[in-house]
């Protein structure tokens, strides 16, 4: 039999027990099935007279994310569209820590600035129409990526997997040499094309991009695991931040969290 002075005390404890449950409902959110997110924030133009993000890659640095933004635009007004991409580090919350210019900037608009990865130290970043995949912020030479055309990217094990953003093949690259060391078919489909890439350490994600836009799970070694319904409309850039996926939306420059 309880003593009526302890009932106090009893409703005290169950008061913070519930307080405890309530923050942790509160303060990590459980979305359920893979796919189900949030769309976290959304960039606004950077000026006036750079009106237009195309958002690319996608990554994570343990502390900012990472986004490729492949702006285009015209200085001579007569044709000769140049590329002038930027790297941005963006806070979970949507602000710009910081920003460089990716390698390669002033190509021609056919180059295509597509990927970006972490790999501890450094930022990797693709150019699909030169075929090369640069370490920025070093003075080594690009790789050269030869009949692959590197859309986004991730880095795991000491390798970079890049998606060939036509044939949907993932590769994967030992960055010392630049040789491929494996290769397997990604998502076999005839209307979608092959953009994001993430990794959270046991498996990779894919992204597609089209009519209908999903994110497909595999192994390292090529083995299909499972797709959902992509939460952004156009996945062009994956990225894992240990607990969730991030993908941006090109069309709507949205940044969406999801469960993997």
């Amino acid at each position: 039999m309880i003593r009526k002075n302890l009932w106090p005390v009893l409703a005290v404890v169950c008061f913070g027990a519930c307080l405890i449950l309530m923050c942790q409902i509160n303060f990590k959110p459980a979305y359920g099935a893979p796919g189900d997110g949030t769309a976290m924030f959304q960039l606004e133009p950077e000026t006036t007279s750079r009106p237009d993000r195309i958002s690319q890659g996608l990554g994570y640095d343990g502390t900012y994310l990472l986004y490729l933004d492949d702006y285009i635009y015209d200085p001579e007004e007569d044709g000769s569209t140049h590329i002038y991409p930027t790297v941005y580090r963006l806070t979970t919350a949507g602000s710009i820590a910081s920003s460089f210019t990716a390698p390669g900037a002033g190509h021609q608009k056919t180059s295509a600035h597509k990927g970006l990865a972490w790999d501890g130290s450094y930022i990797w970043v693709s150019i699909a129409g030169e075929k090369k995949i640069y370490k920025a912020g070093s003075d080594e030479a690009p790789i050269i990526t030869e009949n692959i055309y590197p859309y986004d990217m991730t880095y795991a094990g000491g390798n970079l997997y890049e998606v060939d953003g036509n044939s949907g093949w993932v590769y994967k690259i030992n960055t010392g040499t630049g040789s491929t060391v494996s290769s397997f078919p990604g998502p076999s489909t005839t209307e979608e094309k092959y953009f994001g890439m993430a990794d959270d350490g046991t498996y990779l994600y894919i992204g597609t991009y089209g009519r209908n836009p999903k994110i497909y799970k595999y192994t390292f070694a090529g083995t299909a695991e499972t797709s959902f319904a992509a939460p952004c409309g156009h996945p062009l850039g994956l990225a894992y931040d240990g607990t969730y996926l991030w993908c941006v939306d090109d069309e709507t420059e949205k940044f969406w969290r999801f469960e993997k």
